[in-house]
């Protein structure tokens, strides 16, 4: 019997409406297709980007790319929001088996950019998206003669609405928009000829709204797919609607009931165009009440119903061959043998020789960190060599002597120190240490973090064994995400940089794990701030992203180099990685901070 297929869908849970939407339907979709697929499909396992992650067969990822998701599932589908599409994920695109648009013109502008950017573009995949079918029965026909608008947080919708609605008369349709920010309603208030409520909607309350109201004002600067959009049409109301792609692409055909708004455009941060209403608004509007005011209500609310419920089946029609083909590559990924293993593992007998590479400076009180390391380490010792670069400046500070005696406390490892004269940025003594490293497999260790006993051989796992569409052709591995502790104050933080900063921004220099012929290709550059920055730029392709679990907590102490910092906090300490008392006495007694145990009895509950 054939293994079902896993789900797992990846979004910001924290979107309580359009991503919740696409979600819905997305489940919809996948218990729909399971009988013409011929394939049993497992209920979808749904995930916040910002939660450990699952092995699956297919994974959804719902406007982010999350880059560290991808090896954790045989498929990876990305459903874009143009307007949410930052330039930075375009370094995304080559690990995702799929692309979904939900309008072609829009499909077709992406294409154009991607390929002008010499980005291969042929998993785009366009889908006639609806909402998810409803269960529950259509209410009564309209009883105000008036429009709703529903906005949300939206701030695309806010825009463009406050630029129509000053041309919004007093003596035209009652107008009611509700929104969930209340700075959108505050900016409202200007035009006192519309009612703006500002409060969180529960379903049922919002269908009875929808469903009230005669008429639906739909417009936005730029929208993915528009679910206000998909609400109109499916409880049957005239709507005004502004002619963005999206909306065009999906009700133009059957436009009965919609009056359509026109608009300029223009340029943006984001991938599209943003929208805004044109000179012509006045006039289009009253052509809309004018419309509103003579039009076959009954008619038009039997029409728009019907075409609302025959858009789920055109999308299951749609998607079907997709589904085919992810499940193809599903079966062509699985191992033939045994299961498939994520996070990626390495016995000790399959341990290949490494070289480890610190760069220090003024460290010779921290460096007994990075003894720490290495001593705690379950990579075997006699795998390692370990290359230490100094900068060979007169100061008391050098940690020379500490770096050779500490031979003797692991003769196994092989220890090459290398000091230098007068001061070299990290990127140069990088490309010195790694000119002498006699292995094919670099990990970097910072003189001053701490690195889990398992650490090295994760890297190394992941670097070798790590999966991405279905190969493990991977030159580099690194993590971008953070734990972070700070030795002055014993404070505790994850950094997760912004996702929709370039990739090579994002990652920590001090968890590279690489192939010797990736520094080869590209020497790091002569920096001593975000060397990893120029060193992997335009190479996404050869990166895999490793979770930072068991991987690095980054130690925080006023002499880094990194900008990465756990912001002030009064809260007490409370996380400490799980530390043992002994090792929290001994990395606060390097920088100079003694711990004093909490004699105090615990309150009472």
């Amino acid at each position: 019997m054939t293994q079902p297929l896993s789900i797992t869908i990846l979004h910001d849970k924290g979107n309580t409406f359009g991503l919740k939407e696409d979600v819905a339907v997305l489940e919809q979709l996948m218990k729909t297709l399971q009988n013409p697929l011929g394939q049993r499909i497992q209920k979808a396992r749904l995930f916040d980007y910002r939660e450990p992650f699952v092995a699956s067969d297919i994974q959804f990822h719902l406007e982010i790319p999350i880059y560290a998701a991808v090896p954790w599932s045989h498929t990876n589908v990305l459903l874009v929001n143009p307007e949410r599409w930052s330039n930075a994920y375009d370094a995304y695109v080559h690990a995702f088996d799929a692309l979904l648009f939900r309008d072609s013109s829009t499909a077709e502008a992406f294409r154009d950019e991607l390929e002008r950017k010499g980005i291969c573009a042929n998993r785009i995949v366009v889908l006639p998206w609806c909402m998810a079918p409803s269960t529950h029965p259509m209410g009564p026909s309209p009883s105000k003669e008036s429009f709703v608008s529903f906005i949300g947080g939206s701030t695309n919708k806010y825009e463009y609405l406050k630029q129509l609605l000053p041309h919004w008369r007093a003596e035209d349709p009652p107008l009611t928009v509700y929104t969930t920010r209340k700075d959108v309603a505050e900016g409202l208030k200007a035009f006192s000829q519309v009612t703006v409520v500002c409060q969180d909607i529960d379903k049922a309350t919002r269908k009875m709204l929808m469903e009230e109201a005669a008429g639906h004002l739909v417009v936005s600067a730029a929208e993915g797919f528009g679910y206000a959009a998909a609400e109109a049409e499916r409880v049957g109301a005239f709507t005004i609607m502004n002619a963005i792609p999206v909306f065009v692409d999906t009700y133009m055909t059957n436009s009965s009931g919609i009056a359509w708004m026109s608009n300029i455009y223009h340029h943006s941060a984001q991938r599209v165009s943003m929208a805004s209403p044109s000179e012509n608004v006045r006039l289009e509007l009253e052509t809309a009440f004018a419309a509103f005011r003579n039009a076959d209500r009954k008619a038009i609310r039997a029409a728009r119903i019907h075409r609302s419920s025959s858009r789920f089946g055109e999308l299951c029609h749609a998607a079907l061959p997709l589904l085919q083909q992810l499940s193809a590559l599903v079966l062509f990924r699985r191992p033939e043998k045994g299961v498939f293993h994520c996070p990626p593992l390495l016995q000790l007998d399959d341990c290949p020789s490494i070289t480890i590479v610190t760069p220090t400076y003024n460290r010779k009180q921290l460096i007994e960190i990075a003894f720490h390391n290495l001593l705690a380490t379950d990579y075997p010792q006699h795998l390692i060599e370990w290359i230490v670069i100094e900068d060979n400046e007169k100061t008391p500070h050098l940690a020379a002597d500490k770096i050779i005696d500490f031979q003797i406390q692991a003769p196994q490892i092989r220890l090459k120190y290398i000091p230098i004269e007068g001061r070299m940025s990290i990127g140069e003594k990088r490309n010195c240490a790694i000119r002498e490293a006699t292995n094919d497999i670099i990990l970097f260790m910072d003189d001053d973090d701490h690195y889990p006993p398992t650490s090295f051989r994760r890297r190394v796992a992941w670097l070798t064994k790590g999966v991405k569409r279905g190969e493990t052709s991977q030159s580099i591995a690194c993590c971008t995400t953070l734990a972070l502790y700070d030795l002055k104050h014993g404070t505790s933080a994850i950094n997760v940089p912004p996702f929709d900063i370039p990739f090579a921004q994002r990652v920590s220099e001090a968890t590279l794990t690489f192939k010797k012929s990736a520094w080869e290709e590209r020497p790091f550059p002569h920096v001593s701030i975000a060397e990893g920055e120029g060193w992997l730029e335009g190479r996404e392709d050869q990166v895999i992203e490793i979770p930072p679990q068991q991987i690095i907590v980054a130690f925080t102490h006023g002499a880094n180099q990194s900008s990465r910092r756990i912001p002030p906090t009064e809260q007490p300490p409370s996380c400490f990685w799980g530390f043992p008392k002994e090792y929290l006495v001994f990395i606060h007694g390097l920088a100079g901070v003694q711990v004093e145990e909490d004699t105090r009895p615990a309150s009472k509950k």
